[in-house]
Parts: C-alpha cells; structure tokens; sequence
C-alpha cells in the first residue's frame, strides 16, 4: 500500500518575502507628525528641501472637538477623561 502526502506551495516566493520586510522596516521607521521619516526630514542635506502646503483642516477632528468643547462646558464634576468621541458620515440627504 503506498500513501501519498500533498505538499503546498509556499505561499510566498522570494520577492514576496523581501516586499514584506521592507515594507516592516519602512513602518517601523520613526516619522514626525507630518509622515516623513526623522532619518530623511533631520537630515542637514534637506535643510531647505521642504516648504509647508496648507493650511488643511481635517474635518473630521474638527467636528470631534467641537462636541468635546460643548460637553467640557455642561459636564458636571467628575471623571471627563473617560468621555471620547468619533465621527460618522452624514446621511448625503441630510
């Protein structure tokens, strides 16, 4: 009696495998509030690369503010810290 064993393929080939560990690495990498990694952003050859584009507003954390204001001036005494907020779309008939 002979018995047969399938094997996979592998899910990943070589090329697969190296997009995976440098997109890690590109994640891990340390990025200031505006995205770009520290490495590139503190380096002294890009002293004068950048120059500013805005102002932009995310509405979205606008709106989130908002209700956190008008809720800090009605709460009561107590535990604020423990209130959030998140945001929804609106109906696009609303």
């Amino acid at each position: 009696m002979t018995h047969s064993v399938t094997v996979r393929e592998p899910e990943y080939d070589d090329r697969d495998r190296a997009l995976i560990i440098a997109s890690q690495a590109a994640a891990d990498e340390p990025r200031g509030r505006h995205g770009i990694p520290l490495s590139e952003a503190m380096d002294p050859k890009n002293q004068f690369a950048y120059e500013p584009v805005g102002p932009t507003v995310d509405w979205a954390q606008s709106a989130i503010n908002k209700a956190e204001a008008e809720h800090e001036a009605k709460r009561a005494k107590g535990d604020h810290r423990s209130v959030s907020f998140t945001v929804r779309r609106r109906e696009a008939n609303a």
